[in-house]
C-alpha cells in the first residue's frame, strides 16, 4: 500500500514515483538460504535435520482424512469456491487473549487448537494434520522485499492424546513451536520422502492468522483521495477447509475482534455444509474463551456446546 501510495502521489504531480532502494534482492534471500540450509548430501546441515523431523513427526498420521464430502472428488482438479464470513466479537477477543495468556501460548495457538477439534470432528478422526503459514521474513531487511518468501508448516494434532482443553492447548503450543522451529522443508520434497500415496496433500485444512496495523485516527485525515477494496467476487479454494482471519486492534491495542473467511471448494461441499463447519469452529472457540477446562471426548462426539463458566460441564 505504500508503494502505491508513492506512485499514485507521484503520477498526479505528474512525475516518476522515486523509490527507494532495498538493503537486498531475491537473488540475495535465495542465497543466503541455501547457504544457511546446506546441503542435502550432508546428513548434519539444517536441511536435513528439519527433513528428518518432518518425517519422525507425521509418520504413520492418517492421510487423507475422510471429510463428509457432498460429492466425490472430481478427477480433474477444480478450485471453483465459495466462502462463509465468519467474525469473532471484541469481548470474546479479549478473553482469549487471556486464556492464551493463561496457558503461555499465543492468539495463533488457541484458534489452532479450536480449529484442529473441529476439523477432527468434521472427519470423525482424532488425529489431524492441519496447517498455517509463516511469512519468511525472518530479517528485518528482507521486509519491503518484493517476493513469495512465505511458505505452509504442519501441525499435526493427537486429540486422543489430550483429556482435556488445557492439555490441548499444551500440545498444540509445542506443536506450534517446533513446527515454526522447523519452517524450510518444502512441501513437494516432504512429500517425496513420507510414506503415503503420492496423489493425496500434506494437509486439506488450514488456518491463517494475520494481524491488522492499528488504525491512526488521524493517518488519512488530511489525505484527498481515498482507497477502495473492490471485491471480484471469484473465490478461488486451494484447500478442502480453509480460514483466514484477521485479528484487529484500536489505536490503543485494545482488541476489538477477529474476523475473516471460511472458503471452501463447491465441487465437494454444499453451503449447508460449510456453514456447519463454521457453526462448529465459532461455537468452540467461544467455549474456549469461556475457559472451558472439560474434556474433550464430549466435544469431538457432540460438537462444541456452550457450557458455564469455569464449571467443566457442557450445557445444551
Amino acid at each position: 500500500m505504500r508503494d502505491f501510495l508513492t506512485a499514485y502521489t507521484a503520477r498526479v504531480a505528474g512525475q516518476a514515483p522515486v523509490w527507494s532502494p532495498l538493503p537486498v534482492d531475491y537473488i540475495d534471500y535465495t542465497l543466503w538460504k541455501h547457504e544457511y540450509l546446506g546441503d542435502f548430501g550432508d546428513p548434519y546441515s539444517r536441511a536435513s535435520t528439519q527433513l528428518r523431523f518432518w518425517a519422525n513427526n507425521l509418520v504413520g498420521r492418517p492421510a487423507p482424512l475422510h471429510l463428509p464430502f457432498d460429492r466425490p472428488r472430481p478427477v480433474r482438479a477444480n478450485a471453483d469456491g465459495d466462502a462463509v464470513p465468519l467474525a469473532v466479537a471484541a469481548h470474546l477477543h479479549a478473553d482469549l487473549l487471556t486464556r492464551a495468556r493463561r496457558s503461555g501460548a499465543s492468539l495463533l495457538m488457541v484458534l489452532q487448537a479450536a480449529f484442529a477439534l473441529s476439523v477432527a470432528a468434521f472427519a470423525a478422526c482424532p488425529d489431524v494434520t492441519v496447517a498455517t503459514a509463516v511469512s519468511g521474513r525472518v530479517d528485518p531487511l528482507l521486509a519491503d522485499l518484493v517476493g513469495n518468501l512465505a511458505d505452509d508448516v504442519l501441525l499435526r494434532v493427537r486429540l486422543d492424546r489430550a483429556a482435556d482443553m488445557d492439555e490441548l492447548l499444551e500440545q498444540v503450543r509445542r506443536v506450534t513451536l517446533a513446527a515454526f522451529a522447523n519452517p524450510d522443508t518444502s512441501n513437494p520434497r516432504l512429500q517425496r520422502c513420507l510414506p503415503q500415496d503420492a496423489r493425496h496433500p500434506l494437509f486439506q485444512a488450514t488456518l491463517i492468522l494475520q494481524r491488522a496495523a492499528a488504525a491512526d485516527p488521524e493517518a488519512f485525515g488530511s489525505s484527498d483521495f481515498s482507497v477502495t477494496q473492490v471485491p471480484t467476487g471469484v473465490v478461488r479454494a486451494k484447500h478442502d477447509l480453509e480460514i483466514g482471519l484477521t485479528e484487529r486492534y484500536d489505536h490503543t491495542g485494545a482488541p476489538v475482534g477477529i474476523d475473516g473467511l471460511f472458503v471452501y471448494p463447491t465441487a465437494l461441499f454444499d453451503r449447508a455444509t460449510a456453514e456447519r463447519f463454521v457453526a462448529k469452529f465459532t461455537a468452540t472457540v467461544e467455549l474456549i474463551a469461556a475457559g472451558y477446562d472439560g474434556p474433550i471426548t464430549p466435544l469431538l462426539l457432540h460438537g462444541a456446546r456452550r457450557r458455564g463458566r469455569r464449571t467443566g460441564r457442557v450445557q445444551a
